[in-house]
């Protein structure tokens, strides 16, 4: 059934067309919902059958990728470039849903069988297409008809009866477990401070060296159910547009320092590198010109690297779960967590004796971590709470 030219759901079949024009063949996972448990069998069915309607592209059915493949995958380019790979198909396209207060965000993630993205977009919506599941059929009782003339009474077949109220499934303990698999906390996460400079020397047959031992501290980390989401996935999934808008400018912010720093990077060490031959001129004007243009090349060309070396990490990891620091202090995003969590809790019916959240998020008394260190090799971490 082909949608109305105004509708808003055009937009994600369109934005379709051009990436997958360059695949052959297509895996098509499940979509996945965060913020709902809505039924996404619409929304599978839309995007499957308009990429049905591709000449030269053959798409695996999303039911083949569940069996061949599982439920379990990392949602990142790797683990759906690895989904590809195990189909032998040349892509695979993993669609998400986000629900906010407002309205639905539909994510389009496409990737190639190497691991190259080929469409990694939102597409915001007002709703989603209705379930295409056809309605659950009713168990009626049936009475097997047999001539009384022939057959004694005791012979008639009794009525089928209806499954007992112990085999059904209990609505509560359904409510509590989608409670526990959608709800929001802070967990602990290890994180290595340090430990990134040496000092040595070495004469002979002798080395001695020194450096700082890394210092391993305790920070959070924000999680959905057992499935870590970073800060600005918080601030949509609570609807918090003013957070989000906070902490949008601050990684724009950290991107464009970070494309500062390589600009003066690239220009320093490049003008230090054009100037240098004037030093064979052998004039005081060459050589005071040179030296100048040099010094100030290497200059900029060190604030630059270090402008670089400062945001970079951090414009790349501040929209990950694992940021170099945090765009929310603790008590923002605990607000945010309460906030939310109350809301599913109506959303599902249940009392506040659901509050203490998703089982095994609470640290265990004692820890043992094994953590890759900056330098090389691992740190060994071993923690008590009281």
């Amino acid at each position: 059934e082909k949608l109305p030219a105004d509708d808003p759901l055009n937009k994600i079949l369109a934005a379709l067309d051009e990436p997958v024009s360059k695949c052959a063949s297509l895996a098509l996972i499940r979509p996945e919902g965060t913020g709902t448990s809505e039924d996404l069998s619409g929304l599978e069915e839309l995007i499957r059958n308009h990429l049905a309607l591709k000449e030269n592209l053959t798409v695996i059915e999303p039911e083949t990728v569940f069996r061949k493949v599982g439920p379990e995958f990392a949602v990142s380019p790797e683990g759906i470039s690895k989904v590809a790979q195990k189909l032998d198909a040349a892509a695979a396209l993993f669609v998400r849903v986000f629900k906010t207060a407002k309205q639905y965000e539909i994510h389009l993630w496409l990737v190639n069988s190497e691991g190259l993205v080929l469409l990694d977009e939102s597409i915001p919506v007002p709703a989603i297409p209705p379930s295409k599941q056809p309605p659950e059929t009713e168990l009626t009782a049936t009475v097997a008809t047999v001539p009384t003339e022939m057959t004694p009474p005791d012979s008639i077949q009794p009525p089928v009866s209806e499954p007992s109220l112990e085999e059904q499934p209990d609505p509560h303990t359904q409510a509590v477990e989608a409670y526990h698999r959608r709800a929001l906390a802070l967990a602990d996460r290890p994180k290595i401070i340090g430990g990134g400079a040496s000092i040595g020397f070495s004469t002979g047959h002798l080395a001695i060296g020194v450096h700082p031992p890394p210092i391993i501290t305790n920070d959070w980390m924000i999680i959905e159910g057992s499935t870590p989401i970073s800060e600005p996935q918080l601030a949509e999934l609570t609807g918090r547009q003013d957070l989000g808008k906070r902490i949008s400018d601050e990684i724009g912010s950290m991107k464009t320092l970070r494309n500062v720093g390589i600009g003066m990077t690239l220009g320093g060490f490049i003008c230090a590198g054009v100037a240098s031959p004037f030093f064979k001129q052998g004039s005081d004007e060459g050589l005071t010109g040179a030296g100048i243009a040099v010094g100030v090349g290497l200059a900029v060309g060190a604030s630059g690297l270090v402008v670089w070396l400062l945001y970079g990490p951090e414009a790349a990891k501040a929209a990950t779960p694992y940021p170099t620091h945090h765009l929310l202090t603790q008590e923002e995003a605990e607000d945010m967590i309460e906030s939310y969590n109350e809301t599913l809790r109506r959303e599902l019916g249940l009392s506040d004796q659901a509050r203490s959240g998703p089982p095994g998020n609470q640290a265990p008394p004692v820890r043992f971590s094994i953590i890759p260190d900056p330098r090389g090799g691992v740190a060994a971490a071993l923690e008590f709470n009281f």
